[in-house]
């Protein structure tokens, strides 16, 4: 009963924080933006432009591309000016883009390479946006908390994933791709407004601006700090044998081992979402301070048994469960990741270390989906392929136990 009394306290002290109550709305409210967004730029390629899924496709990518190119950077600038207000400009600024959106969609003159030049800077904007939060978490919340307040994050990311396209369909079904936009451009305001009242403390820096040397410090730090390297080389590689294997998985399992409709596909998604959903809830209650390094690879530990799984199982209800699982697993590795990250990291150098461990680790994500498509097209059965990756993902977690101290021990 004390232990329940102590968690209940805890939780409610972090809600008490006006600031991270402030950055989580603003992190909702950008993440529904940027899924309805998405969404508006696929329809209106497809129903709109009439024009193929390939030039979908190459908006997409002038809308991603750019979070990886320059998140880096974006890193480098949370590391010297007021992190707030960088996000402040990355809403407002991506409010302006809309407005582009609205008025070129408005005189009918937007078409496939005017929107990927607004994809592109949207992408760009987004770049700034994700390393001035993360490194704003462990500024504006204490140390023992910053594992919950990440379990809040990863949770609005989730209801943003699963409420954007929702929200984004009906808007467009409702008031049309000019109104959807209106919506958008309101949601950013918002978004944006909400941080005008963060305080965050500032720490003057003295040296003059030097981008590549700043960027040259923070990978120094990193490889300098036997935990945070191992850290991120651990997520580079579960980007390039796990993801791509379970994702490119998901819809091969439902079109060809299951029935193929629709509904077997959107099971799997959802409870995929699901398990991440429960996962962080879990977490935010629990809040862990102990052996976070041994429950990271723990959790890589199960996650290549359950891609094992997924290439023997058939029965929908057994797949349902498995990647409920497997969502939870993601969610503590996803909460307990960046929380180490935070925690042993100097604060005037957590934009540079986040970016980076973001930026390697999604980088490497699209080279595993070529790899696995490469495998397939060598005809090599996608079960094949989660059978073989579970088992190296098992054999590195392991392997990591066992010779890396600083992972095993690390709270």
């Amino acid at each position: 009963m004390e232990l329940e009394r102590e968690v209940t306290v805890e939780a409610r002290s972090i809600w008490r924080n006006k600031e991270i109550f402030l950055l989580l709305a603003s992190t909702v409210l950008s993440g529904i933006s940027i899924s309805m967004y998405i969404v508006f730029e696929q329809l209106f390629v497809l129903q709109q432009l009439h024009m193929s899924a390939a030039y979908m496709g190459l908006v997409m990518i002038a809308t991603s591309l750019p979070r990886v190119l320059f998140m880096a950077v974006g890193g480098v600038l949370a590391d010297r000016f007021r992190r707030s207000q960088l996000m402040l400009i990355s809403l407002f600024t991506r409010c302006l883009s809309i407005v582009i959106l609205i008025l070129l969609l408005h005189y009918g003159w937007l078409n496939v390479w005017l929107l990927m030049g607004v994809a592109f800077i949207f992408g760009s904007l987004d770049a700034l946006f994700w390393p001035a939060r993360d490194a704003l978490v462990p500024v504006i919340v204490p140390k023992d908390q910053i594992t919950r307040a990440n379990s809040f994050m990863q949770t609005t990311s989730q209801v943003s994933i699963l409420t954007g396209p929702l929200v984004g369909g009906l808007a467009i079904t409702g008031v049309g791709y000019e109104g959807a936009l209106i919506i958008i451009f309101v949601v950013l305001l918002l978004g944006g407004s909400l941080l005008f009242f963060i305080r965050e403390p500032i720490e003057p820096i003295t040296r003059p601006f030097a981008l590549f040397q700043d960027l040259k410090e923070g990978f120094l730090y990193v490889v300098r700090s036997p935990l945070i390297a191992t850290l991120i080389g651990l997520f580079i590689l579960v980007n390039f044998f796990f993801v791509g294997p379970l994702m490119m998985g998901i819809p091969i399992i439902a079109s060809t081992i299951l029935d193929g409709s629709p509904l077997a596909l959107s099971y799997l998604q959802s409870a995929l979402t699901g398990g991440m959903l429960i996962g962080a809830m879990v977490i935010a209650y629990l809040n862990p301070q102990r052996r976070r390094g041994s429950l990271i690879l723990s959790c890589l530990i199960v996650e290549g048994i359950l891609l094992i799984a997924l290439s023997f199982l058939t029965n929908l209800v057994f797949l349902i469960g498995t990647m409920v699982a497997v969502g939870m697993c993601i969610a503590s590795i996803n909460i307990f990741g960046p929380s180490i990250v935070q925690e042993n990291t100097e604060v005037k150098k957590l934009g540079r270390v986040l970016s980076l461990n973001t930026t390697v680790s999604m980088g490497l994500i699209p080279v595993g989906y070529a790899a696995v498509s490469g495998a397939l097209s060598m005809h090599l059965s996608i079960s094949s392929i989660q059978f073989y990756c579970g088992w190296i993902l098992v054999g590195i977690a392991i392997i990591v136990m066992g010779i890396s101290k600083p992972m095993r021990k690390a709270d």
